[in-house]
Formats: C-alpha cells, sequence, structure tokens
C-alpha cells in the first residue's frame, strides 16, 4: 500500500465519505432562481443552513461575498436557537475552485488539503474534495453537533447555477 492510499484511508470514514463532510449536505439544494441578470445565486435546505454567494464592488474591484448559516438545534420559548454563520470575501477563481467548476486552487494550502484528503482547501473559506463540499472548512472526526460549518454536495445544477452566475458581465 502507498503512503498516499494509507493517508486516504486514515481520513475516510467508515462510511466512504471524508469524516469531515456531514451526509446531511446531500439535502442542500438550489434556491429559487434569480432573474437571468442576477450576480448571486442561494443554496439552502430550508431554514437549516443556507449559503448566499452574490457579487460586489469591494474598493474597486469586482469581489465575491459568501455569506454562510447554519442552525444546529432549535429551542422555541427555551432560548434562542444554537447557530453559527458567517461570511467573507474572495474572488471568482475561488468560488469557480470551492464549487467544483476548477481543481486550480488560488491560495491553495496544500497540507490542509492533504491532512484532510482533499482536492482543495482554504482555511477560513472552504475545503473540497469531489463533489463534497465543506463552508467555512472540515469537521472533525465526523462531528456533526455543533460544528462551525456546512456541507454541501454538488449537484449539476448547482454547479450550472455557479457557472452562470459567474458568466455574467459586471
Amino acid at each position: 500500500m502507498t503512503t498516499a492510499t494509507l493517508r486516504k484511508l486514515e481520513v475516510t470514514g467508515s462510511n466512504g465519505w471524508q469524516d469531515w463532510w456531514s451526509m446531511k449536505g446531500g439535502g442542500m439544494v438550489l434556491a429559487t432562481r434569480q432573474p437571468p441578470h442576477r450576480s448571486q445565486f442561494t443554496i439552502e435546505k430550508g431554514t437549516i443552513a443556507r449559503v448566499q454567494v452574490m457579487r460586489r464592488d469591494y474598493l474597486g474591484e469586482q469581489r465575491w461575498y459568501v455569506q454562510w448559516y447554519l442552525k444546529h438545534a432549535y429551542r422555541g420559548v427555551d432560548g434562542p436557537d444554537d447557530e453559527a454563520q458567517g461570511n467573507f470575501l474572495t474572488d471568482a477563481a475561488t468560488i469557480r475552485a470551492a464549487f467544483g467548476l476548477s481543481d486550480s486552487c488560488p491560495d491553495n494550502q496544500p497540507d490542509l488539503a492533504r491532512n484532510f484528503g482533499a482536492v482543495c482547501a482554504v482555511q477560513g473559506r472552504f475545503i473540497r474534495d469531489g463533489y463534497r463540499l465543506n463552508i467555512p472548512g472540515p469537521t472533525y472526526n465526523g462531528t456533526s453537533c455543533g460544528a462551525t460549518n456546512l456541507s454541501i454536495f454538488l449537484t449539476e445544477e448547482i454547479m450550472d447555477e455557479v457557472e452562470r452566475v459567474l458568466a455574467l458581465p459586471s
């Protein structure tokens, strides 16, 4: 067995997926399509998880604003929900890499990607292996409760919409 194969076995869970990816990500879908001229898209799973990506002008440069939200537990009248959220600015090339349109990953951190058996990883932004994407990073040991990230299985529909939005003129 090669070192690479051994490393892959270490980071792959018993279910065949990477330990850092939650199977719940399979339920993320493209939200209602935006009008053709809108430079944004939203991926969600009901009111539990959402990622919104939109083009923004930042200091005279065209950037992409990524905003994500994840609800861990609904508390109702017993108190506030347990939730995590975050955002970051990035460029189109990083959006392409994150959403599986390119394996060329600017700002790639090879050690992070290698340690988790991923194709591409950018600290505090995302980690991706094939069609499995986590924003903003990996979850350790398959932990899903209380993890501050969300998993998305990149369907053809999601990837097509990302490509369409990235191709729009500014």
